[in-house]
């Protein structure tokens, strides 16, 4: 539950127009992707959130897909176990702890097998293109604090990959202090109570 305030505007705004659309073109299947997710944590907060604004989904036929990327593979064997210090749910709402983890005698915090299993966590190189357009139809991506680790030509090469996964009408989310400005002209830009995203 990093950067709040994108996060509630993903529940309140964007999730609700995405499964809209996806009803409206007659499908059960909604398909996002935490790109360099390292541990694990952006994923499972997006499959938390979406399961508790429509938790009616996986009851009722719809093929949910959250992919989590990460470069490291050491990270993605962590986000696989699922299983969490209280430091790193400290953010986590009491709701969401109490719904959707176990605690262990260990004092750790282990998600529960129905949010584990929406994940699929696979190791790729944002700037292998061949790998990163694996992923194509995606309705959000998360790439959060990531693009500030490269220079623009990497960037822009990223973005662009980025741009061809989504769906006409998907939404990319970059860190709050990042900015597509002199990387891509391709998005949509939107701004909502102060938190900037982009619509392909």
């Amino acid at each position: 539950f990093r950067d709040l305030r994108q996060l509630e505007v993903f529940k309140n705004v964007v999730l609700p127009k995405v499964v809209d659309h996806i009803k409206k073109q007659g499908s059960k299947q909604v398909r996002m992707w935490s790109a360099a997710c390292s541990t694990g944590e952006e994923p499972y907060t997006l499959a938390m959130i979406l399961m508790e604004k429509f938790p009616e989904l996986t009851k009722t036929g719809w093929n949910v897909e959250i992919y989590g990327s990460d470069i490291n593979e050491e990270v993605l064997s962590h986000a696989r176990k699922g299983e969490y210090s209280s430091y790193s749910i400290r953010n986590v709402p009491p709701l969401y702890l109490v719904k959707y983890f176990i605690k262990n005698s260990n004092g750790k915090y282990m998600l529960k097998p129905e949010i584990k299993s929406l994940i699929r966590f696979s190791k790729i190189n944002l700037l292998d293109s061949i790998k990163v357009k694996r992923l194509t139809g995606m309705h959000v991506i998360f790439c959060r604090n990531v693009l500030i680790y490269f220079d623009d030509n990497a960037k822009k090469k990223v973005i662009s990959a980025l741009y061809d996964c989504l769906i006409s009408g998907g939404y990319l989310f970059i860190g709050h202090a990042e900015s597509l400005f002199n990387i891509s002209r391709a998005f949509k830009f939107i701004s909502i109570n102060n938190v900037l995203f982009y619509q392909k």
